[in-house]
């Protein structure tokens, strides 16, 4: 299989997932694919938007909910993350 096939076969796949993952850099080699003709733009940005929509949701949520004790095992994080708190405690 050629990569062109590759990226005609899996390439709106490899957009979602690449930002649910990554983000910026899958999302420009998408817009690159589809400039080249591989993939239809249209579907690149419709995949780049649910992905990195999942995505966020995903990680706020394992932020909200395990976010603190993550903090708590690491000291060096929370001395940091205090600072953070008591800035936007400000606001």
């Amino acid at each position: 299989m050629s990569l062109e096939e590759l990226i005609s076969t899996y390439g709106y796949a490899a957009v979602g997932i690449g930002a649910f993952l990554e983000g910026e850099t899958v999302l420009v080699l998408g817009g690159f694919a589809a400039h080249r003709g591989y993939l239809e733009l249209p579907w690149v940005i419709v995949c780049a938007f649910f992905g990195t929509l999942f995505g966020d949701q995903l990680y706020f949520y394992i932020g909200r909910t395990k976010g603190k004790s993550v903090i708590e095992k690491r000291p060096h994080w929370k001395s940091k993350s205090e600072r953070v708190f008591s800035l936007l405690d400000k606001h």
